[in-house]
């Protein structure tokens, strides 16, 4: 059900030169992760606001008519692949027609609305970064609030079974 793919784990600063976690790294709407760790992007791009505030302020403009030119589809693929950047576009939707478009534990069908509890949500191992599959926003915010341990997802099951 899941994908194989992994999404890196840790990423080397070119600028500081250490070492940090993915989520230290910002993804940028093309995908990937930006080259600097946040602390250094943000010295960085602070010496280029200073550089030239207009040219910032009119690429901003641009960069904003560009979203609100995008459909909801392709708004939704931009925020996973900010979150996921080692997922490939097919990848995601191979998934979810895997899982005839519906969450895999409640049976909801998947929505792209924003805001909407049957909205995608990529389900994955916060250890390892493996993508188990596609669920509802309520379905994920389960999992979650039970860590992630198949031991606490059996016992609320049989919690709820018998009261």
């Amino acid at each position: 059900m899941g994908s194989n793919r992994m999404c890196k784990v840790e990423k080397r600063c070119p600028k500081c030169l250490v070492t940090k976690p993915r989520s230290s790294f910002f993804t940028p709407a093309s995908g990937g992760m930006s080259a600097y760790c946040k602390p250094c992007h943000h010295k960085y791009l602070w010496e280029r606001i200073r550089g030239n505030p207009i040219k910032h302020a009119e690429t901003k403009a641009k960069k904003m008519q560009q979203w609100h030119a995008q459909t909801p589809k392709e708004k939704y693929f931009v925020m996973v692949r900010r979150r996921f950047p080692g997922l490939a576009e097919t990848d995601f939707w191979d998934i979810l027609r895997s899982q005839d478009g519906r969450c895999p534990i409640c049976l909801r069908t998947l929505s792209i609305s924003f805001g909407d509890k049957s909205a995608f949500h990529l389900d994955h191992d916060h250890r390892t970064g493996r993508i188990r599959g596609i669920l509802c926003g309520n379905c994920n915010c389960g999992i979650g609030q039970l860590k992630d341990l198949p031991g606490n997802m059996r016992r609320a099951a049989e919690y709820v079974e018998t009261h």
